[in-house]
């Protein structure tokens, strides 16, 4: 499991993908920009979850 997941304990699918792009930001992007990019990433992939569980 990787270490980001671990730390913040985010399991799951979209776990998976907030670590996996955090990982990407991290080798190009640093400070508040990655920042900023991670939390958008995270509300966009929350949104989808909360629109998916309203329809079903």
């Amino acid at each position: 499991m990787p270490s980001c997941i671990q730390k913040q304990r985010i399991n799951g699918k979209i776990g998976d993908e907030i670590c996996d792009r955090a990982q990407e930001l991290r080798k190009t992007l640093k400070g508040k920009d990655a920042l900023v990019r991670i939390l958008f990433k995270t509300t966009r992939l929350l949104y989808r979850e909360l629109l998916s569980q309203i329809k079903s």
